[in-house]
C-alpha cells in the first residue's frame, strides 16, 4: 500500500509539471503570434500613415480641424507629438522643426532650453559648444578645448554627428535628461514654436504664455470649424520637411513599438524617405 501511495505521488507530480510546462509552452506561443499581429498590423498602419500624409494636403497646407475631418482623422491628430487613436494604434506625429536645432545649433533657443532645465552657468556650455563646433583649438571664453577633456579625440572640433554626442560637451551632462527629447540633429536654425512640444513651451515662450498656447492647442483637438490653429503666437503655420513618428500598436498581452523619421523629398523621384528608424519593442503587460 505505501509503495502503490509513493507512485501516485510521483505520477502526480510528473503529471502536475509537465501541465505547468506545457501551460508555460501555450502562453509563450500565444504571445509570440500576438507579437507577430502587433507588427504585421504596425507595418499596415505605418505604410497607410506614409501613404495619407504624401498624398494628401495634411502635410502642404496649414492644419485646422477642417483638414482632419476632411481626410477622416480623428480631430486629436497633430504635429506637436501629443500621443492620438488612429487605426486602433497609439500615434505621435512630431515636426521636428519645433524643436531646438543642433545642426545648425539654434543659439537663442538652446540657451532658453539650458535655463529652463536648471544649469548654472549655460553661457558656459554655449562657449563649450563653440570650441566643439570650430575646427581650431583655441579656447573661446569659457569654453572648452582638449586640456578640459580626459577622453582622446574630444572635442570633435567639427559638426556633431548625433544629438548624443553633445552630451560629451563640458557641462552638458549634467541634466542631459530634461533637454535630450527637445533637441534634433538637423534643422533650420530658427524654432517654430507652432509645433513645439507641450513641454518645451514653458522654456521658450514661459509660463504664462504657455498657458494660453495649450488652451488655443486644446479648442483645437476638438469638433469646430473655426481653423483654431491661426491663433498662434508664431509667423509660420507651416509644417516643416521633417517628422518623428512614433506608432504603438498592442494586441492582447503583447505589443510592438516604432519610431523613426520621415522626411519629404524636393524634386526627387519619391515623395518620402524613412530614416532614423529604432527597432521595435516588444513588452508584456
Amino acid at each position: 500500500m505505501l509503495l502503490v501511495l509513493m507512485i501516485t505521488a510521483v505520477l502526480s507530480v510528473v503529471i502536475t509539471l509537465y501541465q505547468y510546462k506545457n501551460r508555460a509552452l501555450i502562453a509563450t506561443a500565444t504571445q509570440a503570434q500576438n507579437h507577430l499581429l502587433a507588427r504585421a498590423k504596425l507595418d499596415s498602419v505605418k505604410e497607410e500613415l506614409i501613404y495619407m500624409l504624401s498624398t494628401s494636403g495634411v502635410w502642404l497646407d496649414t492644419p485646422s480641424p477642417n483638414m482632419n475631418q476632411r481626410y477622416e482623422l480623428p480631430q486629436q491628430f497633430n504635429f506637436w507629438g501629443q500621443p492620438f487613436t488612429w487605426k486602433e494604434a497609439t500615434i505621435s506625429v512630431l515636426d521636428t522643426n519645433g524643436l531646438v536645432s543642433v545642426v545648425p545649433l539654434d543659439v537663442d533657443a538652446l540657451l532658453k532650453l539650458l535655463i529652463n532645465a536648471g544649469y548654472e552657468h549655460p553661457t558656459h556650455i554655449l562657449a563649450a559648444l563653440q570650441d566643439w563646433y570650430d575646427r581650431d583649438d583655441a579656447i573661446t571664453i569659457n569654453g572648452a578645448e582638449r586640456e578640459s577633456y580626459s577622453l582622446f579625440g574630444l572635442p570633435r572640433n567639427a559638426l556633431p554627428q548625433t544629438v548624443a554626442e553633445l552630451q560629451l560637451v563640458k557641462g552638458m551632462d549634467k541634466h542631459w535628461p530634461k533637454i535630450r527629447p527637445y533637441l534634433t540633429l538637423f534643422g533650420t536654425g530658427s524654432i517654430n514654436t507652432e509645433y513645439s512640444p507641450n513641454g518645451l513651451l514653458p522654456a521658450l515662450i514661459g509660463d504664462y504664455q504657455t498657458g494660453i498656447f495649450l488652451e488655443t492647442r486644446a479648442r483645437y483637438t476638438t469638433p469646430s470649424d473655426i481653423p483654431i490653429i491661426s491663433t498662434m503666437p508664431t509667423e509660420n503655420p507651416f509644417l516643416g520637411n521633417r517628422f518623428k513618428i512614433s506608432i504603438q500598436v498592442k494586441v492582447e498581452n503583447a505589443a510592438y513599438q516604432q519610431t523613426f523619421y520621415l522626411a519629404r523629398g524636393r524634386g526627387t523621384k519619391r515623395l518620402t524617405y524613412v530614416a532614423g528608424k529604432v527597432p521595435g519593442q516588444q513588452w508584456t503587460e
